[in-house]
């Protein structure tokens, strides 16, 4: 396989969004608070789990103050409560396609952000959202009609 400048880049955007991902000695930083980022949570694909480390899709978007997850990969919840993110903020899920890798967790997940919320914590509604099929997506413009000759 040849190298060349774009799986180089590719390749280090990936590791340095990893690294930059994860909590910095110990002290993990609360994602509801802060500045924008993306933390990857897993980037495992397939759905077989051999360990912990790593784990299928899972994403944490934190955007203007609101963090949005991105697929719910097995050990999503594990993963949001190492990154810092208390269950209870946890107010947008959004599921990119239905396979055992991005949606496995999505059930112990909004069972435990809404145990959590019931334990004296910040009340609300957790939206789940999943991607919808091309040809049910309006168009952005109409096509073009072409002429034909008799």
């Amino acid at each position: 396989m040849e190298a060349t400048r774009r799986s180089f880049l590719i390749g280090a955007a990936l590791g340095l969004g990893t690294a930059l991902s994860r909590p910095r000695s110990g002290r993990a930083q609360q994602p509801g608070l802060g500045r924008d980022r993306l933390v990857l949570l897993g980037t495992k694909g397939g759905p077989r789990v051999t360990s912990y480390a790593p784990t299928p899709s899972a994403n944490l978007i934190v955007y203007r103050n609101v963090p949005y997850v991105i697929d719910a990969g097995y050990g999503v919840t594990f993963k949001l409560v190492e990154a810092g993110l208390p269950l209870p903020e946890i107010r947008y899920v959004f599921i990119t396609h239905h396979h055992s890798d991005h949606n496995l967790e999505l059930g112990p997940l909004v069972y435990n952000a809404a145990a959590a919320r019931k334990q004296g914590s910040p009340s609300g509604c957790l939206k789940i959202s999943e991607s919808r099929p091309a040809d049910s997506l309006p168009r952005t413009a109409p096509a073009t009609p072409t002429r034909t000759r008799n």
